[in-house]
């Protein structure tokens, strides 16, 4: 979420408790892609023991990097605890992350029906020792028990690049009920994706783009509360495009300008996979888009999604929570963090001054671009 002001209170993306989760609805999978040179996909099973923990192992091929989905068909709270190399050696634990002051991954916070881990996530998680990696996770209920026998489905795409610098994105730009209808925002919007096209080429990343109608209400609820309508789009698609839905406000705040339904978030489809944007709150009160405001809306499409390819702010609003990224600033107040921070694509808030103008925020570092470029979904 992209705000006008430093003085908006933060909420970018509601991160769910180890314990809660709003998650709704059950998950499908895609139809593969068409030719899937460089993506493999395998579908796994598993039932949770006594205490709620589940495994997988899973085999990692020379040069690959993954992306696990995982899901349950009743009302189960999942989350990654552990990440364990061929060699027995612990690649990720909960406990490291979960309370850490950097954020590197939602994973671990226990979200209902759906937990995404996409590895590596930063350079020195990788590159990805070939053979038999084991993922351990736990299900709980929603007072927070553990959740014994319940039914795990791990959906794991396999990535084959183990030095990713340049990829691309497939995205589904899709419009919520009759706002097709108004040619100015159509026009608007189109002059947004254009610009985040541009942001995202410079970064190394190919931006392609198909418009499509979805029937949803344009009053966009929170993206952590989940839309069957955007799986059920997701599901007339081949491969696995990352889907932007185009609202009038996100939760009825004229403050929000976008949400992403996960940091990262799933490649295939269900409720939550979705960057929601509203056309409202970058227009203003006239329903115009200015060019400064089109600058903003594409930007914004850009931060959205960076979240939902693994970006974290590279500083939160309270100046003392960071990203696990080692070439972001680690600054500790507002003047520090607007100075040092406040062009990053990722910066908690937009600089506007009054009604006229804001900075632009189209810088990113390496350690960022590279998280981008290992998301799973990057061919």
């Amino acid at each position: 979420m992209r705000l006008p002001s430093p003085a908006l209170p933060l909420a970018c993306l509601l991160l769910v408790s180890s314990l809660t989760g709003c998650n709704q609805g059950g998950m499908k999978k895609n139809r593969p892609p068409a030719e899937p040179q460089t993506l493999r996909v395998e579908t796994l099973t598993a039932t949770t023991n006594n205490r709620g923990v589940y495994k997988f192992d899973i085999e990692v091929k020379e040069g690959e990097r993954f992306q696990a989905v995982f899901e349950e068909d009743g009302r189960a709270y999942l989350a990654t605890e552990s990440l364990i190399d061929p060699a027995g050696e612990s690649a990720l634990e909960w406990q490291d992350w979960l309370y850490s002051d950097y954020s590197l991954t939602e994973a671990f916070y226990a979200t209902e029906y759906v937990s995404t881990l996409n590895w590596p996530v930063r350079a020195e998680d990788g590159p990805l020792a070939p053979g038999t990696w084991t993922i351990e996770g736990s299900a709980t209920t929603a007072s927070g028990d553990p959740k014994s026998n319940a039914a795990i489905t791990a959906t794991i795409l396999y990535r084959t690049d183990d030095a990713p610098t340049q990829g691309t994105i497939h995205a589904v730009v899709a419009y919520c009920t009759g706002i097709r209808d108004d040619s100015d925002i159509v026009a608007g919007i189109e002059a947004g994706v254009a610009h985040w096209q541009q942001l995202y080429a410079s970064w190394g990343i190919d931006l392609t783009v198909e418009y499509s109608d979805i029937d949803v209400d344009p009053a966009l609820p929170d993206t952590y509360k989940g839309v069957t309508a955007y799986q059920d789009l997701l599901d007339t698609k081949e491969g696995y495009p990352l889907l932007m839905v185009i609202g009038d406000l996100i939760a009825d705040d004229n403050y929000v300008y976008g949400e992403a339904g996960a940091i990262p978030g799933p490649m295939i489809g269900s409720p939550i996979s979705a960057v929601e944007v509203s056309w409202i709150a970058h227009a203003g009160s006239n329903g115009k888009f200015s060019d400064w405001e089109i600058g903003v809306l594409g930007e914004t499409m850009a931060h959205e999604t960076g979240h939902y390819l693994g970006m974290f702010h590279p500083v939160e609003m309270d100046w003392n929570y960071w990203d696990a990224v080692s070439d972001t600033d680690e600054c500790t107040s507002t003047q520090s963090c607007e100075r040092n921070l406040g062009k990053n694509l990722m910066f908690p808030y937009s600089l506007c001054y009054g009604a006229s103008s804001c900075e632009s925020q189209d810088e990113l570092t390496d350690g960022q671009i590279g998280i981008m470029q290992r998301y799973a979904g990057v061919e």
